[in-house]
């Protein structure tokens, strides 16, 4: 079972009054929004206390909208094996790769978990749908309930198939399984854009987010569009629930100066149809902050209320790839302590707020740091991630390698490479031998995983050690890109090869 190893020690409990404040918040906005508090039928899967127990691990990012908008995004599905722990369960829809779980399991000492296989869906129900479609792995998942070998399902968000899963096997098992995660109308809220930066103005004031405003029809966007031009050089307009900056359209705010309210309309109609924007969803439409010093992320765990306030386990800085926020690899972060400072005190407050909710499991704010200098900087909340993502796990892969992952510096990245992916993962295996990192001795420096990358976009996620931050940033950066690009180069002279490794093949 996933639990912070430590938190942040300058991050400490909220005082009596900020912690009546988020109180006096979390009752008010369940009585504006009933919904935001937990179905009684549901409530029976949340659990009041986490204990170590066989647990059925799933990762799906379908339920994102637009996570398939560059490529297809069911690789992720992998990472599930970085939480899995010996007695758990793996369940996933791309074929299982034998090569890469005998790596996790004696070069990396994560445990003999079992990994079982279910169709491939193109369902909106999703993984945790199949699961329970598929008829031999249903069976399978009843029994391992009914008899005590699976106590909990914790998914990568928690989305209403999930839920439904959990509530299917609990009633044909009759037994329950619980829940880590949130339930789905808290789901969708805080990882809702538009919901998070109201609840974060009103917690935390104004001034903690970019100068924002809502938008729901093209007229309004467009007349948004227009006076928000005058507030900065460029605008970004924001799908509420997508990720990884894959709904972000950003703009130059001159283009629509010398531009009827009419064409300005038709102009952004124009870029967000793509999209999918329909009107159905309220936008956001935020000034782009010019004078970004760096990006920070900050991982929290959530735990039931009975097991304890929420813990900040640390800030990492995120590398983005272009303009829209593209997430592209992390690292830890080092800030000005009044900007770290400030960061855990109020994703802390933050935390106890959705706590009180009833958020259960991992949860990310992602930041910005805006200043002319880091001594007169101030801090700004851009979204939240109710869900594990891209930093959360490699964080969490490096608390078991490591025993914590602040006890030796690392860096991750996901990278693409053309050429890629004609090879096999124990073909990478095979020619990185002396710089893949080995939990048993010590030795190397270079963590692979995400294997099915290779096949979907010619890519490969790495997580890299250093003796120091500079060396680990740097090796993550420009090393072991250089490193697979060599390699990727050398393709041709590879031998043709009838490897069973499933998942990836040579053509």
């Amino acid at each position: 079972m996933d639990r912070p190893s430590a938190r942040d020690r300058r991050c400490t409990v909220s005082s009596d009054h900020r912690a009546s404040l988020v109180r006096h918040m979390a009752d008010e906005l369940v009585r504006v929004h009933p919904s935001l508090a937990i179905h009684s039928t549901l409530a029976e899967l949340s659990p009041h206390h986490i204990r170590e127990g066989g647990t059925l691990v799933l990762d799906d990012a379908r339920g994102i909208p637009l996570a398939n908008r560059f490529y297809d995004t069911s690789f992720l599905q992998d990472r599930a094996r970085l939480r899995a722990y010996d007695g758990d369960t793996v369940v996933t829809s791309t074929p299982v790769n034998s090569a890469f779980e005998t790596y996790c399991r004696e070069q990396l000492n994560l445990g003999s978990p079992e990994w079982l296989h279910c169709r491939p869906t193109q369902s909106k129900r999703g993984l945790a749908g199949t699961c329970w479609k598929d008829k031999a792995l249903r069976e399978k998942l009843i029994q391992q309930v009914r008899d005590g070998k699976l106590k909990y399902l914790h998914p990568n968000m928690g989305a209403f198939p999930v839920w439904a899963l959990g509530l299917l096997l609990s009633r044909a098992a009759g037994r329950n399984i619980q829940v880590i995660a949130p339930h789905p109308t808290l789901t969708s809220a805080v990882n809702n854009k538009v919901w998070f930066t109201r609840v974060t103005n009103k917690l935390l004031g104004k001034s903690r987010t970019p100068y924002s405003r809502p938008a729901n029809s093209y007229s309004g966007l467009a007349s948004l569009a227009r006076q928000l031009g005058h507030r900065g050089s460029r605008l970004v307009v924001k799908l509420p629930d997508s990720a990884g900056g894959a709904g972000n359209l950003v703009f130059s705010a001159d283009e629509f100066i010398h531009q009827r309210l009419g064409q300005v309309q038709q102009t952004l109609k124009n870029r967000l149809e793509p999209l999918g924007w329909n009107g159905h969803k309220t936008l956001l439409i935020s000034c782009w902050e010019s004078d970004v010093l760096c990006t920070p992320s900050i991982q929290a765990w959530i735990p039931p209320i009975a097991d304890g306030p929420p813990i900040i386990e640390g800030v990492f800085e995120q590398m983005v790839h272009d303009e829209t926020g593209i997430f592209e690899g992390s690292h830890p972060a080092h800030l000005p302590k009044h900007a770290h400072r400030a960061l855990l005190q109020d994703g802390l407050l933050l935390c106890e707020l959705f706590q009180l909710l009833g958020y259960i499991g991992r949860c990310s704010f992602d930041t910005i740091i805006v200043g002319q200098s880091p001594d007169q900087a101030r801090v700004e909340f851009v979204e939240c991630n109710g869900r594990w993502g891209g930093t959360s796990i490699p964080m969490t892969l490096a608390n078991r390698l490591l025993g914590g992952w602040r006890r030796r510096p690392y860096a991750t990245r996901e990278l693409m490479i053309p050429g890629l992916n004609r090879y096999l993962f124990s073909d990478l295996q095979r020619y990185l031998k002396k710089e893949l990192y080995d939990v048993r001795n010590g030795r190397g420096w270079l963590v692979l995983y995400n294997p099915e990358r290779l096949k979907t976009v010619s890519g490969i996620d790495v997580l890299c050690l250093g003796k120091s931050q500079v060396q680990a940033n740097e090796r993550a950066r420009i090393v072991a890109p250089d490193l697979l690009s060599k390699i990727s180069r050398q393709v041709r002279n590879l031998p043709q090869t009838t490897s069973p490794e499933a998942g990836i093949r040579l053509h």
